[in-house]
């Protein structure tokens, strides 16, 4: 089990529950929020995999808009399916935006090593895989297309075009199809055959579905108000001291006493910070802000709109030894495309219902989530989001 399942149906849930009284009001103005706009909808009638993989497309987008770093989930499930070799997906992960420049010692566990505002978090743990397979030159050119797409259309901080985000949205949606704990029917047939290529993987997606993706990503651009309410906009002002001389940039530059070795020009954040290796990923770290997605059609589902509350206390609360630094937490509703973000302890208060016992509260949830992660098979915090490494050797 994993963090959103713990408070989907765990003992997480139930603390939560019957702790925070402000739970209600806070998920009020969730969805009256989301009622003012209407959201993107698929064209037609979908079959039930269809909103996952939307969702995990979507995330997919964002997470290479805000720091161009690896989908490490589908490298994760590549490797989990036997369908690539451990040392192809460290070596296939080195190669985006986040990565380049990284020492050969480094590249070749790019899938464990993650950035975060101080330098590398290196997460420890079994890099078992199966051997070199038949798969792995179709994916090579596969994932090598995805990277010149970003180096030439799209690299960290753009949004690319209506057409540019389509060619995205077709790769995004097999990238969301391999993290997948059950990878669609379709595309297991195809990786059955021993003659398929990567045009075929283009194929894959249906068109209703990559124009759905491409009207969330447009939705980033819009607003129905002040243009500084786009979230593409918000978020550009949020990232913009990121990668700038206060920002990580500068801290590599510092250490490594070398020009040029900050981060990839456009870099907002971290995409998935890791609060508990295995366990509990977040969203999207934009500058100081953390910010959960979803592409929920409906917010006005109170038990569900809570989890989502709940999950935003939980992930600043794991982050033990600040490494993130978040000062702000948010909602970003993707089909709806508005935000609603709140100060972390402003947010904390609402949900206690009251500006006393925040810290209390918080002890007490880290005392049932180092439960909760020991039985499920992780290791709780402190130590278990990985060691934090200096950019030195970038």
């Amino acid at each position: 089990m994993s963090l959103t399942g713990q408070l989907d149906g765990g003992a997480l849930g139930d603390w939560f529950a019957g702790r925070f009284p402000g739970t209600g009001r806070l998920a009020q103005s969730i969805t009256a929020t989301a009622r003012r706009v209407e959201p993107v909808l698929p064209a037609g009638p979908v079959d039930p995999e269809h909103w996952a993989l939307v969702e995990g497309a979507f995330g997919a987008r964002l997470a290479l808009l805000v720091d161009g770093a690896p989908p490490y989930r589908a490298l994760h499930g590549l490797v989990r399916d036997g369908l690539v070799s451990r040392e192809w997906a460290d070596r296939t992960a080195a190669a985006f935006p986040s990565h380049h420049g990284l020492d050969p010692g480094r590249a070749a566990r790019g899938l464990k090593l993650r950035p975060a505002p101080g330098g590398w978090i290196d997460l420890a743990g079994p890099v078992d895989g199966p051997p070199p397979t038949r798969h792995e030159p179709v994916l090579t050119e596969f994932f090598g297309r995805l990277v010149r797409y970003l180096d030439g259309h799209a690299g960290p901080g753009v949004l690319g075009t209506p057409n540019v985000e389509a060619g995205f949205a077709r790769m995004r949606a097999l990238l969301a199809a391999w993290a997948s704990p059950e990878p669609p029917a379709r595309l297991a047939e195809l990786h059955a055959r021993d003659d398929y290529t990567v045009d075929d993987l283009w194929d894959f997606p249906e068109e209703p579905l990559v124009v759905e993706l491409v009207e969330l990503a447009e939705r980033l651009r819009q607003s129905q108000g002040d243009p500084r309410d786009r979230p593409l906009e918000m978020w550009r002002a949020w990232g913009r001291g990121y990668a700038e001389p206060a920002g990580p940039a500068a801290l590599k530059q510092a250490d490594t006493g070398q020009a040029g070795s900050g981060l990839p020009a456009g870099v907002w954040g971290v995409s998935a910070p890791v609060l508990v290796d295995h366990w509990a990923d977040a969203g999207l770290l934009v500058g100081d802000r953390l910010l959960d997605v979803t592409t929920t059609v409906r917010a006005d589902q109170p038990d569900v709109v809570a989890r989502w509350l709940w999950r935003l206390a939980a992930y600043t609360w794991l982050d033990t030894a600040d490494r993130y630094r978040v000062h702000a937490v948010g909602l970003y509703l993707g089909r709806h495309g508005v935000h609603v973000t709140w100060d972390a302890t402003t947010f904390t208060q609402a949900l206690l219902g009251s500006a006393k016992g925040v810290e209390s509260a918080r002890r007490g949830f880290l005392r049932a989530a180092r439960k909760a992660i020991v039985e499920d098979g992780a290791r709780p915090p402190s130590g278990s989001g990985g060691r934090l490494t200096s950019w030195r050797g970038r």
